[in-house]
């Protein structure tokens, strides 16, 4: 059993992973093939620098159980998690609180636990960020009555007498440099440095997006109200954000990335490591895919996006079109199909088709179409189902009748990095969605021939239960 976070090998039958604290829950694709590729990590983008609590009873952690008794009579833990900036999961501290309300740690490779609280000082659901080599960390150690935080910076180290700092209190949230030398925290809608000896506040009104790989730089935002008017009349309100960056050092002068983002976009690396660059940027606003250097005036890429993600640290995005189908209603004048609902905005007889041209990203270098007339597309997954003739204008009877005679037909392809495609017309779709192709995009994995499974009325249904194959 792999863990869906890092990747990490664990035994069957256990609920959390050992190595990073993740939920095990259902296994998509885990496979070990002798050391051959291994299928990747399907939450990639699950970048937080705030680690939440889950619940769990029992959990073998670094080979021991943690159950009363052990760790010195801790008592039953409640709660494990782990986390970091990046996926190095193997070396970070294992955080936990027990059924007593102790909050503890492990440091990687180590079985003595660390007490991080007081019984008078414990807390339920403590927040924490963790520099990127796991030496350091910020945390919320109290929590009044008032529902206000104190944030503290520490050492991970589980020497007796390792230095804690208080940092401030009633602080709403907060993140720690991946170099683990100073926390970016907001506080009253304001925004703050602190390296546990000097503190600052960097702006005011101001919401904290990221601290940049380098550790030099913050992205912050500001939330401005736009009154805006609906295709009936009616005036609503929009936040719009203008997204900002600046060094972390005292007065230094920000920069204004743009305004009216929609959603910043991390950049990935060719190992797999989502980041926030401090020079250049991509962003979705209004719909389109732009790029900004810093001093440089921003450059539109994409028109009516799609989506925008990456490929083995290669960013590639699709351009929306859509087509139109008609319902077949014959002579019976109280037709009703279902098939109308594959457009919630439809009209009448017509119903849109949301149709995707692939395109691969390089600055501000936009490729010639990689693949078009696309029905869907799993840009993390490396997958594109492709409508295997035009459809526009075409009459269906029901839903039935276009599954079977578009959806049942559809082409499918692995894109790979380099931007070519290779056809998995071989490979039968239609029962599983349950595939990867691997990280070295040699391979193609999937689960077929899954078991049919018969309920105690007699109904049968496909189970995720299957063979793994590799192509």
């Amino acid at each position: 059993m792999y863990c869906e976070k890092c990747g990490a090998p664990n035994e069957e039958g256990v609920k959390f992973c050992i190595s990073c604290g993740g939920a095990l829950g259902e296994q998509p694709n885990a496979v070990n093939n002798g050391g051959e590729a291994a299928i990747q990590n399907s939450s990639k983008k699950l970048i937080s620098t705030i680690i939440t609590i889950v619940v769990l009873v029992g959990v073998v952690l670094l080979g021991y159980k943690l159950v009363s008794g052990i760790f010195g009579g801790s008592g039953i833990v409640s709660g494990i998690f782990g986390g970091g900036n990046k996926d190095n999961y193997e070396k970070l501290p294992v955080f936990f609180v027990t059924e007593d309300g102790d909050f503890q740690y492990v440091n990687a490779g180590k079985k003595d636990v660390c007490d991080l609280t007081d019984d008078d000082k414990a807390t339920e659901n403590p927040d924490i960020s963790i520099s990127d080599d796991g030496k350091k960390f910020c945390y919320v150690k109290e929590i009044d009555d008032d529902g206000e935080k104190t944030l503290y910076l520490r050492s991970a180290s589980d020497k007796e007498g390792a230095k804690e700092i208080e940092i401030d209190d009633n602080v709403d949230s907060f993140s720690i440099a991946p170099n683990g030398k100073f926390v970016i925290y907001e506080k009253n809608d304001s925004l703050y440095y602190s390296n546990g000896k000097t503190n600052f506040k960097i702006e005011k009104d101001a919401n904290l997006y990221t601290i940049t790989e380098d550790s030099k730089y913050v992205i912050y935002y500001e939330t401005e109200e736009k009154k805006v008017k609906n295709e009936y009349g009616y005036e609503n309100t929009e936040y719009v954000r203008t997204y900002y960056v600046r060094s972390v050092k005292e007065n230094a002068e920000a920069e204004e990335i743009d305004s009216e983002i929609d959603e910043l976009i991390y950049m990935q690396n060719k190992d797999g490591e989502y980041f926030i660059s401090s020079s250049e940027w991509y962003y979705e606003k209004e719909g389109n895919l732009y790029y900004k250097k810093s001093g440089k005036d921003a450059v539109k890429l994409v028109s009516d996006l799609g989506d925008a993600d990456y490929i083995n640290g290669v960013l590639f995005a699709t351009a929306k079109d859509y087509v139109k189908i008609k319902e077949d209603k014959g002579e019976d004048e109280y037709y009703y199909s279902d098939l109308r609902y594959l457009d919630e905005d439809s009209e009448k007889d017509d119903i849109q088709i949301a149709t995707y041209t692939l395109y691969k990203i390089d600055g501000t270098k936009v490729s010639d179409p990689i693949l078009e007339n696309i029905a869907s597309i799993d840009i993390d997954n490396q997958v594109a189902a492709v409508f295997a003739e035009d459809i526009d204008g075409n009459k269906y009877k029901d839903r039935e009748e276009y599954n079977k005679d578009v959806v049942d037909e559809m082409l499918h392809y692995a894109v790979k990095s380099d931007g070519k495609i290779v056809s998995l017309d071989s490979i039968d779709f239609e029962e599983t969605t349950n595939y990867e192709v691997s990280h070295d995009e040699k391979y193609f994995y999937i689960i077929e021939e899954l078991d049919v499974e018969e309920d105690e009325y007699g109904n049968e249904t496909v189970s995720d239960i299957g063979v793994l194959n590799r192509y």
